[in-house]
């Protein structure tokens, strides 16, 4: 087959049946769908067998349980036969023209695919869709974000071995996927055809593994000094400070990922990133928003939670946070000077959970 679709499974029963059938319904027909069930102690594994039965493209593998969809989609990859592979989760849907836009696009020499997708909730009412401006990438785009869920994904086949594979993380396990092919040299390719149909979820994405790393901006000597100059930072009359330096910041590191030849838009859009950016931190809470007083190898940090995966990602953010933000710094460091603050090293801290102490802060990172 063309292409193989993989599909981690857990406990989905009968609700699975519409996933199958939006790979069954495409127009590409060059297919194979590989459902991955990880253990499933329901009757999912019946359900995929009686759809199989007549629609023989769809394939069960049941593994042991992992509570993890990465070793299952590295199982299912194992006996994949295409060379250009396709993820679905178990509760998303394809458009019936979203294989064949993305073979489409590997063989005009994409090695990456993200296809545009549309929020649903469970009563299947549309509640938002990925913009054009949210399908712009860059490599440096890619570190900051967890962009692209698995859904939206296609690529190459032999991508996923070059990286390593699907690795074991503490969530955002696509996020660190993306990276590390992004780290070979690989290049996403994007359109803003909304050809995926995904569940909408409550909260953010990125807030649904914890935050076990800290991006410190400045640091003290004692505790209470970083509890005074964080009441300072966060009162209101510094909030337009803050911003006005965030996007100084936002329009020069911008301006400068546009002018690499690694900078992505989506197919036909030629809309301005940057002021769409800028409108965001317009309308976000204050730029440092979130903070918490976290221990530190130096004193007592100011630090903004990260949700990553991996320490080496949070060493990396952190690194690109320093370089890349220094009017922003520069005000948060001027604000709180009288209170004996000083900057870090630049390094992460990593937190076990009982690390920061206990704030009355304002907002989210």
């Amino acid at each position: 087959m063309r292409v193989s679709v993989v599909c981690p499974t857990y406990n989905r029963s009968q609700a699975i049946r519409s996933t199958l059938a939006s790979v069954a319904r495409q127009a590409f027909p060059d297919w194979e769908l590989l459902v991955a069930s990880d253990g499933s102690t329901d009757d999912t594994d019946d359900v995929v067998r009686a759809v199989s039965a007549d629609e023989p493209r769809i394939r069960l593998i049941r593994t042991e349980p992992h509570g993890d969809p990465s070793e299952p989609r590295n199982i299912a990859l194992a006996q994949a036969s295409g060379d250009i592979v396709a993820y679905l989760d178990h509760d998303d849907r394809f458009r019936p023209d979203h294989l064949q836009r993305v073979v489409d696009l590997v063989d005009g020499g994409a090695d990456l695919v993200a296809m545009g997708n549309v929020y649903r909730d469970g009563h299947g009412i549309e509640k938002r869709r990925s913009s054009s401006f949210a399908m712009c990438w860059h490599p440096e785009l890619q570190l900051l974000s967890a962009m692209f869920e698995t859904s939206r994904v296609s690529h190459r086949r032999e991508l996923v071995d070059e990286a390593g594979g699907w690795r074991v993380v503490p969530g955002f396990e696509d996020w660190d996927l993306w990276q590390r092919m992004a780290d070979h040299g690989h290049r996403f390719t994007t359109v803003n055809e909304h050809t995926v149909r995904m569940l909408a979820r409550d909260g953010s994405r990125r807030h649904t593994i914890p935050s076990r790393y800290r991006l410190p901006l400045v640091v003290f000597d004692e505790p209470d000094q970083a509890r005074l100059a964080l009441s300072e930072l966060e009162s209101d009359r510094h909030t337009q400070r803050l911003r006005a330096a965030s996007i100084v910041d936002m329009r020069a590191w911008l301006a400068r990922l546009m002018e690499s030849p690694d900078f992505v838009r989506p197919n036909g859009w030629s809309g301005d990133p940057v002021r769409h950016h800028v409108q965001r931190v317009t309308k976000a809470h204050a730029p440092v928003a979130g903070l918490v007083v976290s221990r530190h190898a130096d004193g007592w940090a100011l630090a903004q939670p990260l949700h990553c995966p991996t320490a080496d990602h949070a060493d990396r953010i952190v690194a690109a946070a320093h370089r890349d933000r220094p009017t922003l710094l520069g005000e948060v460091q001027a604000i709180t000077a009288p209170f004996g603050a000083r900057f870090p090293h630049v390094r992460p801290v990593r937190t076990s959970g009982l690390a920061d102490l206990q704030t009355t802060t304002r907002g989210t990172s």
